[in-house]
């Protein structure tokens, strides 16, 4: 074989692992995008029994719901529809991730990486489960059960400022119990340093900014900003805790 054909074969070689790659990383992509798309257009499906179930952990009977325009209730089906195609995009997204850069850790890290995101995911959930069967209905009971004492009160709210409340609520206790068990587990196995998380800052601090305004999305500006306060916290908790494994 010439040189010419060995240097062609070589860069034919070089091409087809390029493809393989790009094929990969197209394939990668579609699945996170799949992990959206199929749970969002369930959650459109059923949005209203998840709007009818949260409704019925109000702990108080006599309470009356308005809709201020005909699209709101268009607009909660498509909050839920989109949190929950959130919830599977993430850690679907972060396997990929794990799976297209595999040759970039050693064995065990990719086991520890998976074990992270599993606790992180499952913690989520646990968060989700513990605010809709303790935590709103005695949030409810505290922030409006103080004028039920009095017989003429009536307890009326637009539908979308309780079902934003639910959503925030379990949105944040899944982040108050996922985050801090990720930071703990990723620092004492060494998946999480200073030096990764201060590389990553600008990565992390836009992540968390599109996160929290998605989250956020059609209520209050200082909803958003509390939100991205208490994500910046929690990048500050997991400095000081990869300090203290270190």
């Amino acid at each position: 074989m010439s040189p010419s054909d060995k240097e062609n074969s070589a860069i034919n070689l070089q091409a087809q692992g390029v493809y393989k790659i790009i094929n990969e990383l197209k394939r990668r992509i579609l699945g996170s995008f799949m992990a959206f798309i199929i749970p969002f257009g369930f959650g459109l499906c059923f949005a209203k029994k998840i709007i009818a179930y949260l409704i019925g952990i109000f702990p108080f009977h006599s309470i009356g719901y308005i809709q201020t325009n005909l699209t709101e209730s268009w607009g909660l089906s498509f909050k839920i529809a989109f949190l929950i195609g959130l919830i599977f995009i993430i850690p679907v997204s972060v396997y990929n991730y794990i799976k297209f850069n595999e040759n970039l850790f050693k064995g065990r890290q990719i086991l520890q990486n998976y074990l992270c995101l599993i606790i992180a995911y499952f913690m989520f959930l646990m968060g989700i489960a513990l605010a809709y069967s303790k935590i709103i209905p005695a949030v409810s009971y505290l922030l409006y059960g103080y004028g039920t004492e009095i017989k003429s009160t009536a307890i009326i709210f637009t539908l979308s400022n309780y079902i934003n409340f639910c959503i925030e609520i379990m949105t944040f206790t899944g982040f108050m119990l996922a985050v801090p068990a990720t930071l703990i587990y990723g620092a004492k196995t060494q998946i999480l340093t200073q030096y990764k998380l201060k590389k990553l800052f600008k990565f992390l601090f836009m992540s968390i900014v599109i996160i929290s305004f998605l989250i956020a999305f059609m209520n209050p500006l200082f909803e958003f900003i509390l939100l991205l306060v208490f994500a910046l916290l929690f990048y500050i908790l997991g400095l000081f805790l990869c300090k203290l494994f270190e």
